[in-house]
């Protein structure tokens, strides 16, 4: 949202220190202060496989970045081509997951376990549902409560996006910084948020791969998606 906003406003230096920042802060602030919580031990596959492709993406938008000092078009189109990519890939995947269920590795195996778990979970609410006795505001019916709750959430995320850049600009203009400055901290800070939250109830859990996986995906999602 912040993306999108900055760029009908013409301000994407926003975006791109927001992405560039939150990459920075997501790998140093985020990942240490879980790992003090509770120590990371992950998996062997993910420093061979999701850890350089996160690392390659980052040299490649650089690259990008350094030719002409311009992200265009045709290389936004790059981009967003290895977010479908990524996508598919993961599609693939989940989908072998639970088609055969076999898990190919530990961490495979946990995310495998997870979808089981709330299955089960799903099964139950389902029978506790049909079992119990009717409940009068069904009428209206879970779907519709959901979807106004999705409307809010969404309503106040864009709102909040707009406070964010429009405020961002002003802050940058009056203290007579630049917008990529502006990006770079306050605005990556604030959308780091939501990583870090994750990350340290991942770390009180003791589930190491999802603190790392939840800050490598944000890095690839900003770096291909958001600046895409």
């Amino acid at each position: 949202a912040i993306g999108i906003l900055s760029g009908l406003k013409g301000a994407n230096q926003v975006t791109l220190g927001d992405v560039i920042g939150s990459s920075i802060i997501n790998i140093t602030l985020i990942i240490g202060l879980t790992a003090i919580i509770f120590p990371l031990r992950v998996d062997v596959l993910v420093s061979r496989r999701e850890i350089p492709l996160s690392f390659s993406i980052q040299l490649i938008l650089t690259g990008l970045l350094f030719t002409g000092l311009v992200l265009s078009r045709a290389e936004s189109m790059l981009l967003l081509t290895g977010m479908l990519v990524l996508v598919a890939y993961i599609g693939i995947k989940t989908y072998r997951m639970l088609e055969w269920n076999r898990p190919e590795d530990a961490e495979e195996q946990e995310v495998f376990d997870f979808l089981q778990n709330q299955e089960v979970m799903s099964e139950a609410v389902i029978e506790t549902d049909v079992v119990g006795p009717p409940v009068a505001a069904e009428e209206t019916g879970p779907p519709l409560k959901l979807a106004l709750i999705f409307i809010i959430g969404l309503a106040a995320m864009i709102a909040g996006a707009q406070l964010v850049v429009n405020n961002s600009i002003i802050i940058a203009h009056t203290l007579g910084l630049s917008e990529e400055f502006i990006g770079l901290t306050i605005v990556a800070f604030g959308t780091s948020l939501p990583e870090l939250f994750t990350c340290l109830v991942a770390a009180l859990h003791q589930k190491a791969d999802i603190a790392v996986g939840n800050v490598i995906g944000s890095n690839i999602f900003n770096a291909l998606f958001v600046l895409g």
